[in-house]
């Protein structure tokens, strides 16, 4: 109710200034100088004009300007907060980096004594096969030594079985074979008549 009566009366007075002006002048300027009238109208007119244009826009610019004022606070805080989070979660992220780093050092140590305690077993085991080889190698020796043994005693006793047969036909006559032979023949009777009668 007041902003209207403050518009009107500025209307007023927009009217009355510029009726006095007018009549001031006469609406002409001097034959010889500037027309101070009609500047002097329009300066007036103009300052009414915008005299009354900051009245009636008063409210809604303060309440677009209160508006813009709390918008540009809200993204400034908006801003310091996601600044803020982004800063706690490079923190957080840096941390984890900074274990990952400890976490790959310890895996790396891990692995190095693995691969140490890993060529330590290798080497057992090949020292644990290089004696099973050389005791399967000294068995494989021993075998193959006596079946050379065996092998040898079979040839000299069929050497000396062939000599002992060989003296046998040179030193036994045909006589001496007949002999032979009736004695084992007397032998083989002596022996089934025995059995007959037992």
């Amino acid at each position: 109710m007041k902003s209207r009566r403050y518009f009107w009366s500025l209307i007023a007075g927009m009217f009355l200034f510029s009726g006095i002006a007018m009549a001031g002048g006469g609406g002409h300027g001097d034959a010889h100088g500037a027309p101070w009238a009609k500047i002097i109208f329009h300066a007036i007119n103009f300052s009414l004009l915008v005299g009354g244009l900051a009245f009636v826009a008063r409210k809604p610019l303060k309440t677009a300007l209160l508006a813009r004022t709390a918008k540009i606070r809200d993204e400034l805080e908006l801003a310091q907060r996601l600044q803020a989070e982004a800063e706690a979660r490079n923190a957080e992220l840096q941390a984890q980096l900074d274990g990952l780093q400890t976490r790959l050092d310890e895996m790396a140590a891990e692995a190095e004594l693995a691969a140490q305690a890993e060529q330590e077993a290798l080497k057992e085991r090949a020292k644990r096969d290089a004696a099973l080889i050389s005791e399967s190698a000294q068995r494989t020796i021993r075998d193959e030594a006596e079946r050379a043994k065996v092998a040898l005693r079979q040839e000299a006793a069929r050497l000396a079985v062939e000599l002992a047969a060989k003296r046998l036909r040179d030193q036994v006559t045909d006589t001496d074979q007949k002999k032979l032979t009736d004695q084992f023949i007397t032998a083989v009777q002596d022996s089934q008549s025995g059995v007959d009668h037992g």
